[in-house]
């Protein structure tokens, strides 16, 4: 594929001060898009996949989606090492994209494939499959989120490029895997759920592929730190170090992730045991995308009036009332959960839409403090510390689910019930009233950010 958009070596706050275009804003959200297909069908299905189509135990499920994520969270630090020291022609970041991305695909293929083996070969397949497609997921998606970073320092075009990433992460994980999986399941296996889930992972895969290839092609890194390329382990454990905001912002997204990623992984069980609407959940998870992604449009206009800090805050305090509000309310009344759900989602996007863009400008002050630009060791940190979120996330399903004796495709007991019950509902509502708490010490405003970016460009100048 020919490279049309050859990195520029910049000092970093040098370089070329122009607004990005709507196509490279478009082409990076399409990154995410591409990505979440992925995510969106490990964290919504794969549980499900594996007690109620592939065939192992809800403990044997969940101890292998907490070694995967472990496993795949151990690799992002080094990853971020990786793009920090490494370059080449395309960049530092968009090669991943267009060699990892045709890998990615087909371990999803072989990740929602059932093989005849017995019950010892299934679990092995299904530990080999998933934890190699975390290795390349974190290959691809780690240097797609530092992207965004080398791509402007522009706080508007920062905003921008998160509201498009989460626009498409939304539309990817929820709108397009949420909305469409159990219809393409029926559909594309005729019946036979085997093929069914195999077949529609293959769909994916291509969908996946071509989404992050047109990122590759349109996406541009503008500002690569001359002389940076090779940063030594003490070089970025200075930079994480001496990072405040970086870190509060973490503890934040710690509670904030687990949030949604616990609530993901139980909404099968929630609408098939619990309401009994199986035929639902296809609705339910697209409307809950179809109100974040009303959401996340406005984060950007109400960051502007608010701030960044208030818009998140804002957006934690509707999703945690409105999952309290669904614990409270009667399974039977089915339009008034998904009321609840459809506002909490709204909500939701307020807050996703602004995510990475704080992250992002954690770089600049890493910079402003230590003279190091580290987008690839603030990246890995982060994703390491989420996906050990996930993991716990993803396990306390299958905890609750062993403990409360599940046993698919049956009816349930009570309290198989409620367990399920408080992972939608209650829990969701308790980490996202804790993920306001370390915002209230977050000081990286609009205003300190302008005033570090004119610091760098003026240190730029002066060398």
């Amino acid at each position: 594929m020919p490279d049309k958009h050859p990195p520029i070596q910049t000092k970093s706050g040098g370089g070329s001060a122009a607004r990005l275009t709507l196509t490279e804003k478009v082409g990076y959200g399409l990154g995410d898009f591409g990505s979440n297909i992925v995510w969106g069908m490990s964290i919504n299905f794969l549980l499900y996949f594996y007690t109620d189509i592939f065939g192992i135990s809800a403990a044997a499920a969940g101890t292998l989606l907490l070694v995967a994520r472990v496993v795949d969270a151990m690799l992002d630090p080094v990853m971020g090492l990786v793009t920090e020291r490494v370059t080449t022609r395309w960049g530092k970041f968009r090669p991943y994209l267009l060699f990892g991305t045709p890998v990615l695909g087909i371990l999803l293929v072989l990740t929602f494939t059932t093989p005849k083996l017995g019950y010892d070969g299934k679990l092995l397949y299904a530990y080999a499959t998933y934890i190699s497609l975390g290795v390349l997921y974190t290959i691809v998606n780690l240097p797609y989120g530092a992207l965004a970073s080398a791509m402007t320092q522009d706080p508007d075009d920062r905003n921008a490029l998160s509201v498009y990433r989460s626009f498409g992460a939304r539309a990817g994980d929820g709108l397009f895997v949420g909305l469409a999986t159990p219809t393409l399941v029926i559909a594309l296996g005729r019946g036979d759920h085997v093929l069914g889930y195999q077949l529609t992972a293959v769909l994916y895969a291509l969908v996946g592929t071509v989404a992050l290839w047109f990122t590759f092609s349109k996406c541009r890194e503008r500002f690569v730190a001359h002389g940076q390329l090779k940063l030594s382990i003490r070089q970025v454990v200075d930079v994480l170090r001496n990072n405040g905001p970086f870190f509060l912002l973490i503890m934040c997204f710690l509670f904030f992730v687990s949030a949604a990623f616990s609530r993901n992984s139980v909404s099968i069980y929630y609408m098939t045991y619990n309401v009994r609407r199986p035929e639902l959940l296809g609705p339910l998870l697209a409307t809950g995308t179809i109100a974040s992604l009303i959401g996340i449009p406005f984060s950007q206009p109400l960051a502007r009036r608010v701030g960044k800090r208030n818009t998140f805050i804002f957006g934690l305090a509707g999703w945690a009332l409105c999952s309290l509000a669904m614990y409270l309310t009667s399974y039977a009344a089915v339009e008034i959960l998904f009321a609840w759900y459809a506002v909490g989602y709204i909500a939701f996007g307020l807050s996703f839409g602004l995510l990475w863009s704080l992250i992002a400008d954690t770089v600049e002050y890493g910079e402003w403090k230590t003279g190091v630009r580290a987008e690839g060791g603030i990246y890995s940190i982060a994703m390491f510390l989420m996906k050990l979120c996930s993991a716990v996330a993803g396990i306390a399903p299958a905890i609750v689910l062993s403990l409360t004796g599940y046993v698919p495709n049956a009816v349930q007991s009570e309290s198989a019930l409620e367990g399920i019950n408080l992972i939608m509902t209650l829990l969701p509502a308790v980490f996202g009233a804790m993920a306001v708490v370390p915002l209230m010490w977050y000081r990286l405003d609009e205003a300190l950010f302008t005033r570090i970016v004119a610091d760098l460009r003026l240190r730029a100048g002066a060398g």
